[in-house]
């Protein structure tokens, strides 16, 4: 008598509760997986197709003019693509951070540094950010630089996340940044006044290509505030949220100031 093959009922399987959780975790991962992938094309092809189109426009308007080219004019469309360019590059090295620290390999190189000095960098290269979405800052700081031994890198892509962040979804409110410190800790403090975070969501906000689901369809991987926690985490330090839905949100990061 030829042996028979049994296979495994799916639908009995599914009764049980472990097993039903577990193909919902695993669907819900998929479904993260592919809206990221889409995201992240979507992110790329935005800067790429535009400065295309500008490098067409500059080699029409060279090959088709019995003039010469106005210098003051060409710089600025270089200067236009050199801008979307450096967006395109921004993108790619948050992907290979991510997954670089998803991989334990992320490389600090700490040195002594101003937690007060990288704030304000980041704030002078995010003034045409702040600018666009009209957002004030009020800015608070000791009167002490507050020294310490951190990645400077590092510090300004925390800031540079949580300060964007604050911007993307506090958009026309101001935001508030305070720094404080103690011998042995520095702490810096976003507060915006945006559309807040749903308590269920508070928790989940910091998991990889994971948004508060009040966020609908906004731009960005999901991996901003990952990024942040991972980078406070490998640096010694912390992250901690507080929020209220129509509020705004507020992001505390606390970093040990020696290693």
């Amino acid at each position: 008598m030829k042996e028979q093959r049994v296979t495994p009922d799916l639908e009995t399987e599914a009764q049980d509760p472990e097993v039903v959780q577990l193909i919902t975790e695993l669907r819900h991962q998929i479904a993260l997986r592919d809206e990221f992938i889409s995201t992240a094309a979507h992110e790329l092809r935005n800067p790429i197709s535009p400065a295309y189109m500008q490098l067409e426009h500059i080699k029409e308007t060279v090959q088709s003019s019995t003039a010469p080219i106005a210098k003051d004019w060409l710089v600025r469309q270089l200067d236009a693509m050199t801008s979307r360019f450096d967006r395109f590059l921004e993108t790619l090295n948050r992907l290979l951070d991510a997954s670089r620290l998803g991989e334990g390999h992320l490389l600090l190189l700490p040195e002594r540094c101003s937690l007060v000095a990288v704030t304000r960098a980041v704030l002078a290269a995010s003034a045409h950010e702040l600018e666009v979405s009209c957002c004030q800052i009020d800015l608070e700081v000791p009167d002490e630089p507050v020294i310490g031994w951190w990645d400077p890198l590092r510090l300004e892509q925390i800031i540079g996340n949580l300060l964007s962040n604050a911007s993307r979804y506090g958009a026309g409110h101001p935001i508030s940044i305070r720094i404080t410190a103690t011998a042995e800790a520095a702490e810096l403090r976003v507060r915006d006044h945006g559309i807040g975070i749903a308590p269920a969501d508070l928790a989940r906000i910091f998991q990889r290509f994971e948004r508060a689901s009040n966020v609908g369809r906004s731009a960005g991987f999901g991996i901003g505030l990952w990024l942040v926690a991972e980078l406070c985490r490998v640096m010694g330090g912390k992250i901690a949220v507080e929020s209220t839905i129509g509020e705004g949100a507020t992001f505390t990061i606390t970093l040990p100031r020696m290693s």
